[in-house]
């Protein structure tokens, strides 16, 4: 038997990117000053910590290019190679030892082979193509990721014009953390979470320039705003027509969304509002480019995208969370479970998600492959529910569905699930 631990592993991915931001800038704008370094070899080993050598490799890597890109390698003498090491080592070593004494060699293997360089040269999941992050950082960076190519080959021509080096930093930042993340086997959305401040003051560097400088040849800013301009008319117009007439033009995405259990009365009623907020935001978008306002273009995308991400997450996700998310059924789970009672999944092949359970419930789960060690769990004293695909289910020997009282069916997106418990609830 395994336990799941609640909220832990999103929490230890932001406080994680956060010490390596951190580590980055005592190295990138601290200057020569030694309690920068001493500093940044502490967020490291912090960073480590949250989650494991990737901690400090990638900020590693992205230091190391910086003084190669920079012509600068006889610098790495400079940065406290010594007191930063010890002070790193003192803040990381007795936590892995207290590890490694507790859980042992195949503990020790796991987090620091398995987790780090077999996930990396060989993944056991999550495998994704060398170009994944590519639509990853265009979708999530959206609608300014379209500034991005010509932000970075700005950076690199006007390195120069900030103070030293600063720019040439924030380039190879983002670009070594790009490209070290794209050839590791296995790739995640949060990844990359670390080079999106440094994305950020480059394409905040190309569009300040751009708005200042009306002199500015059009393909830096002018093209990628235009291009958001004329998106921004096309899915005005075709959330138009979807509304008129939604089953014949859109008929793949219109049975999808009718058998994910909304009606399409709620669907139109959540998209005219984003088709309002939008067909304004193209308009003002629209005349401010033709009168060559820049700054009102950016002022009107930074306010309208913070409009539709408002509504986005304050009406379409409440629309859609009772069908996506286990909220609903989570709610239902700690309504029936005491401080002393038990609370289960079974998964024979392993894989299955259980983290927005552990979130909505903010309870332990006692995970299973065993159908005989789960036979066992229901053959308690106290109450355990224990929830599973329904297909695994199905699969379950008799002799361990005789111990279940309550078999609730649900659904939780496309999945099919069961929960389930020793007594009748």
């Amino acid at each position: 038997m395994a336990i799941a631990v609640g909220r832990g592993r999103y929490r230890a991915i932001v406080f994680h990117c956060a010490f390596d931001l951190f580590f980055l800038s005592c190295f990138g704008v601290g200057g020569e000053k030694r309690v920068y370094y001493i500093l940044g070899y502490a967020f490291a080993a912090v960073a480590t910590l949250m989650k494991g050598l990737v901690g400090f490799i990638v900020s590693g890597i992205v230091i190391f290019t910086y003084l190669v890109f920079t012509k600068k390698p006889k610098k790495i003498l400079k940065i406290e190679l010594v007191w930063g090491t010890l002070v790193f080592l003192a803040l990381l070593l007795p936590w892995y030892i207290a590890a490694g004494m507790h859980g042992g060699g195949g503990y020790m293997h796991e987090l620091v082979i398995r987790q780090n360089f077999v996930r990396f040269f060989d993944a056991f999941n999550h495998q994704q193509p060398i170009y994944y992050f590519f639509g990853v950082i265009m979708g999530d960076f959206s609608p300014y990721s379209l500034f991005i190519p010509g932000a970075l080959i700005y950076a690199f021509m006007t390195k120069d014009r900030l103070p030293p080096g600063k720019m040439a930093f924030f380039l190879t930042w983002f670009l070594a953390v790009f490209v070290f993340f794209s050839l590791s086997d296995a790739k995640r959305e949060p990844y990359i979470i670390p080079l999106y401040p440094a994305c950020a003051i480059l394409v905040g560097w190309l569009i300040h320039n751009w708005v200042k400088d009306l002199k500015l040849k059009w393909y830096w800013g002018d093209l990628p705003a235009w291009i958001i301009s004329v998106s921004l008319v096309l899915t005005v117009i075709s959330t138009a027509v979807f509304l008129i007439n939604p089953a014949d033009i859109f008929s793949k995405p219109y049975s999808e969304i009718t058998e994910s259990g909304i009606d399409i009365v709620t669907i139109k009623n959540l998209a005219i509002p984003i088709l309002i907020i939008i067909a304004v935001w193209a308009a003002v978008s629209i005349s401010a480019l033709i009168v060559k306002r820049r700054r009102l273009f950016v002022l009107t995308t930074a306010v309208f995208l913070a409009i539709t991400m408002l509504y986005v997450q304050i009406y379409i996700f409440d629309a859609i969370n009772p069908l996506k998310s286990p909220k609903q059924i989570s709610e239902e789970i700690v309504a029936n479970l005491g401080p002393e009672d038990g609370f289960g999944g079974f998964s024979p092949s392993g894989g299955f998600r259980w983290y927005g359970y552990l979130y909505y419930t903010e309870r332990y789960i006692d995970l299973f492959d065993d159908p005989y060690e789960l036979k066992d769990y229901y053959n308690q004293e106290r109450r355990v529910i224990v929830i599973m695909r329904e297909r695994d289910f199905d699969e379950l020997p008799s002799g361990v569905k005789e111990e279940v009282a309550t078999i609730r069916y649900f659904g939780v997106g496309h999945k099919d699930m069961v929960l389930t418990s020793n007594e009748v609830l």
